[in-house]
């Protein structure tokens, strides 16, 4: 009976010596898809842009992002300082900056109001009433309406300024024009307020105000299609790279609905030029590059870029191919551009007319269409 009772014994100590799997621990699974793009990488720096993906009808919360920044630090841990810019999709429409130095509490910085202060941000149609998107024809408030009945209507936003309900609106043809504001005060709103962006005129903006507390009657159309022009821009891949990040254009093909005859601004910017695009029965005839900061030498420089970018959009054909023929054509050259004495040269090549004009003070350079 000992005997039989050992050898119990023995087995049962064998059983539970075995080999024990290591319990594996599963990586949180995050509840939202994310893609995080490094930007810079220093001996104590980490900076990334972060772009997020609509799911379910909704963006990332700002806790959700505190969720991926921890993440991203987690996995890059080795680290002082952390910077991330995150984005919706299109990496135009920036949402928050999060930055973290050392064991200081993390800082949350909006750049969405940012968003209004650049004229040519287009907002996707997909995006109207997902997480503060909103586009104006849908807003029609009251004060004293209860918030949850705001959040029924224009869904809830992830925008928080100060106390305030912050949504972006967007117009029919998609263009961004403004923050609007919306204090709540017990539950209820209190007060309303419009924050426009560059596109809007002051008169524009008190309409809009009033259409969004309820008076329908002006005409949506003075400030949803200026000038009676709609002009799509389309996007032709990877050449125009560099076009678009010193231009904000982003491609030659056009689009155009528009009347008989207009004239379209599609670039302007700070540091001294415009491209303007000539519409006469419907087609373009004329593009011209506008200088419009004083003469030095970057300004010459950068003028030779714009000039790239329309002959591409005149001719469609490899970016920047043959332009410093046509400018040596046309005389153009540093001493010309820099010298205010007055005068024109131009020459013809096949379709196009190139036309070079120093009023003086300031340089127009002029692609026009002979046919």
């Amino acid at each position: 009976m000992k005997k039989i009772l050992f050898c119990l014994f023995i087995c049962l100590v064998f059983i539970g010596c075995g080999d024990k799997k290591e319990e594996i621990k599963q990586v949180e699974k995050l509840p939202f898809s994310y893609e995080n793009y490094v930007a810079q990488k220093t001996s104590v720096k980490y900076q990334s842009n972060v772009r997020l993906e609509i799911q379910d009808e909704k963006i990332p919360n700002v806790e959700d992002m505190k969720q991926i920044f921890e993440r991203i630090k987690k996995e890059n841990s080795e680290y002082k300082n952390y910077f991330m810019n995150f984005y919706v999709e299109n990496k135009d429409i920036s949402l928050f900056r999060f930055s973290q130095l050392s064991d200081e509490k993390i800082n949350i910085s909006n750049s969405w109001s940012s968003l209004i202060l650049d004229k040519d941000i287009k907002i996707p149609k997909s995006y109207n009433k997902i997480s503060g998107f909103i586009k104006y024809s849908d807003v029609s408030l009251k004060i004293g309406e209860p918030i949850e009945q705001v959040y029924s209507e224009l869904g809830k936003t992830i925008f928080e300024d100060e106390d305030s309900l912050v949504y972006i609106i967007f117009n029919k043809a998609n263009e961004l024009i403004g923050n609007l504001y919306i204090l709540p005060k017990d539950g209820k709103i209190e007060k309303i307020e419009f924050t426009p962006g560059k596109m809007i005129t002051e008169e524009e903006n008190e309409k809009i105000k009033n259409y969004f507390l309820g008076n329908k009657e002006i005409s949506v159309k003075l400030f949803e299609n200026r000038n009676g022009i709609n002009i799509e821009l389309k996007n032709l891949g990877e050449k125009f790279d560099i076009a678009k990040r010193r231009t904000g254009y982003v491609g030659p093909t056009l689009e155009i609905n528009a009347p008989k005859n207009a004239e379209v601004i599609v670039y302007s910017e700070d540091y001294g030029f415009e491209i303007n695009i000539h519409i006469r029965k419907e087609k373009i005839y004329k593009i011209e590059v506008r200088q419009t900061n004083e003469k030095t030498d970057d300004v010459y420089n950068k003028f030779h870029e714009q000039i790239m970018v329309a002959y591409d959009l005149a001719t469609e054909d490899s970016f920047g191919r043959g332009v410093y023929d046509i400018m040596e054509k046309v005389g153009l050259s540093y001493e010309r551009f820099m010298s205010n004495k007055k005068y024109t040269e131009e020459f013809e090549s096949g379709y196009l007319k190139y036309r070079y004009i120093n009023d003086g003070e300031f340089n127009i350079f002029q692609i026009e269409n002979i046919n």
